[in-house]
C-alpha cells in the first residue's frame, strides 16, 4: 500500500504497510502509544513515586522495629521463666542444704511459680524501665 513515516521518540521510522503488515503495524502503535504514556506518567509524577518509595521504606523501618520488639520481648520472659526455674531448683536444694528446714520454701516456691508461670513483666530491668516509660508510668 506504501511506506508510512511516523515520529517515535524523537526519530521517524519508515515501514511499508500492507494488509498483511496490518497487524504488526497496530502491534507497533499499540507500543508506541504505551511507551509515551508511560514517559508523559514518569515526568508527570515524580513527587507520586518519591512518596511511594518513602512510604515503602518506612513500612519496612516499622517492621524491622516491631521485629526488634518482639525479640526483646521475648528474651525478657526467657529470662523470666529461667529465674522460675532456678527459684524451684533452689526450692530442692535449700532443705537437703538446712538439715530438713523448709521455712525459706514458703518463699522461693510461689516465687519460683509465679515467675514460671505469670504473663505479666516481674523481673526490674532495663526493659522492664524501657516498656514503662513507653506506657507512660
Amino acid at each position: 500500500m506504501g511506506y508510512v513515516e511516523r515520529a517515535a521518540g524523537g526519530e521517524v521510522e519508515r515501514y511499508y504497510t500492507s494488509q498483511t503488515n496490518k497487524k504488526h503495524n497496530d502491534a507497533l502503535d499499540s507500543l508506541a502509544y504505551t511507551f509515551d504514556y508511560m514517559q508523559h506518567k514518569q515526568a508527570q509524577e515524580p513527587a507520586k513515586i518519591a512518596a511511594y518509595e518513602s512510604g515503602y521504606r518506612a513500612g519496612v523501618r516499622n517492621q524491622r522495629r516491631r521485629y526488634q520488639e518482639r525479640r526483646k520481648r521475648c528474651i525478657y520472659f526467657a529470662k523470666q521463666k529461667a529465674l522460675g526455674v532456678l527459684m524451684l531448683a533452689l526450692s530442692v536444694i535449700i532443705p537437703v542444704a538446712m538439715d530438713g528446714d523448709a521455712t525459706p520454701l514458703l518463699i522461693t516456691v510461689p516465687m519460683g511459680l509465679a515467675l514460671l508461670f505469670s504473663k505479666e513483666m516481674m523481673i526490674y530491668n532495663s526493659y522492664y524501665m524501657e516498656v514503662q516509660e513507653r506506657k507512660g508510668r
